[in-house]
């Protein structure tokens, strides 16, 4: 009798838990990933010419959804792509495919601060903390910010950045908390089969660092983020900024 009120009080706790929404930042999951009915947006990309096109590695049909904030202090969520030559390549632009959060009524987002990051050679996530990784980003007023079946379009062609051949690079988003309390937004990811590692999260808290989708929830999703290229003409290697156009000083807005 005693053990199975022992077993009752614990199976009493553990819904209790669930039900308040707790969780340690060490119970990353696969069955703690936020779902979506399953649905195909319309495609944010296409081909343009030989040299301007698109870059996605998701399979356009959106299944899981992730905000921030979170409750295991993720954040810059971001996916890693690699020049694909043979000459050097231009950054242009990305194509984010957000949600609003179930319930969440709002019209207008946060102001969200897209960036992009350096990236480790021949490794999967960016090189160094963000501070230190971070090579330039842009401001996207909330009014601006689109939600699902939307595209959010981003032109980065004034950061002039570009990447030589085989560099690799990461884009990615985070709200700018300074900018008025208002909605919050997920970006869409999908069901991560077959198992990719080009998206990536920064995983804050005791953790306090870069992990692949893979290595801190045991699924590889591939998050909705493509971005827009130029293959550059000559094919030496060029300075990551396109003369002129380097900040002197670069400072995450947060």
């Amino acid at each position: 009798m005693r053990k199975n009120l022992l077993w009752l009080g614990s199976l009493i706790l553990a819904v209790s838990i669930l039900r308040i929404g707790w969780c340690s930042d060490d119970l990353k999951s696969p069955q703690s990933m936020l779902r979506m009915s399953p649905t195909s947006p319309p495609s944010p990309v296409s081909q343009v010419d030989d040299s301007i096109f698109w870059m996605s590695y998701d399979d356009s049909s959106a299944l899981y959804y992730f905000p921030i904030p979170d409750a295991y202090d993720d954040h810059y969520f971001n996916v890693r792509f690699t020049a694909p030559g043979p000459d050097s390549c231009r950054l242009l632009s990305a194509a984010f495919m957000f949600r609003r959060m179930p319930n969440d009524t709002t019209t207008i987002s946060r102001d969200l601060h897209i960036l992009v990051f350096r990236g480790t050679p021949g490794g999967l996530l960016p090189a160094g903390p963000p501070d230190s990784s971070a090579i330039d980003s842009v401001l996207v007023p909330g009014n601006q910010v689109l939600v699902f079946p939307e595209t959010t379009f981003v032109d980065l062609s004034d950061l002039n950045l570009s990447f030589a051949f085989n560099e690799r690079f990461h884009v990615g988003w985070e709200p700018y908390w300074a900018s008025a309390d208002t909605g919050i937004r997920a970006i869409l990811a999908d069901d991560g089969i077959p198992s990719t590692n080009y998206s990536c999260e920064w995983w804050g808290g005791t953790h306090d660092g870069w992990g692949t989708m893979l290595d801190d929830w045991g699924h590889a999703v591939n998050f909705m983020l493509s971005v827009e290229i130029l293959n550059l003409i000559e094919p030496e290697a060029v300075p990551h900024w396109i003369q002129p156009g380097e900040p002197v000083v670069f400072n995450l807005l947060n």
